[in-house]
């Protein structure tokens, strides 16, 4: 949750506990991060600059995207089957 002041943020927050008590939603201590600048969920780093892939999924899709595009360079069509 951001804000532009601390008490808009904690409004934020107490807003957002309200929607998941609404939803019958428990909340882990151990997945939530208060005061923290960035946070990784889901394999997005959710900052005060919006939503953005993960740095490190994305250089992992990348090695993947290449080595799948090797293997159909050489013509191995097994990577097409499901």
């Amino acid at each position: 949750m951001f804000g532009d002041s601390f008490q808009e943020a904690l409004r934020n927050i107490e807003k957002s506990h309200l929607h998941c008590e609404e939803a019958h939603l428990a909340l882990s201590d151990k997945k939530c991060g208060l005061m923290c600048k960035a946070r990784v969920v889901l394999g997005h780093l959710i900052s005060e600059k919006g939503i953005q892939v993960d740095p490190a999924n994305e250089d992992f899709m990348q090695q993947v995207q290449q080595q799948f595009e090797k293997e159909l360079v050489s013509g191995n069509t097994n990577l097409l089957k499901i």
